[in-house]
């Protein structure tokens, strides 16, 4: 059964759940190679290690660099950083009056 870690990883990665799945017992047997379970850092590395293989900031997705931002429209901007909710928003208020 996956954790809510891992699955709100690949929701946010858009990978299947066993995608990240496997990423993280990968991550396990890396983490292993350089701390005991018992240590606190195990678990931080694991993740870190999940976060690094999705593009994930601690948690989220990486934000885009300023030259990739340039070439969007403002249209396409706002519908990568605010999702569907804007563009319902924003169709809500062209409604021509």
């Amino acid at each position: 059964m996956p954790n809510a870690l891992v699955k709100s990883y690949a929701k946010e990665t858009g990978k299947s759940v066993e995608h990240v799945e496997q990423w993280w017992e990968e991550a396990k047997e890396q983490a292993l190679k350089k701390f005991k379970k018992s240590d606190p850092r195990y678990w931080a590395y694991v993740n870190g290690i999940v976060e690094k293989r999705g593009k994930l900031v601690h948690g989220k997705k990486k934000k885009r660099k300023n030259e990739d931002i340039m070439s969007l429209s403002f249209k396409q901007f706002l519908a990568e950083e605010y999702g569907d909710e804007q563009e319902e928003a924003g169709s809500s208020g062209d409604s021509g009056t």
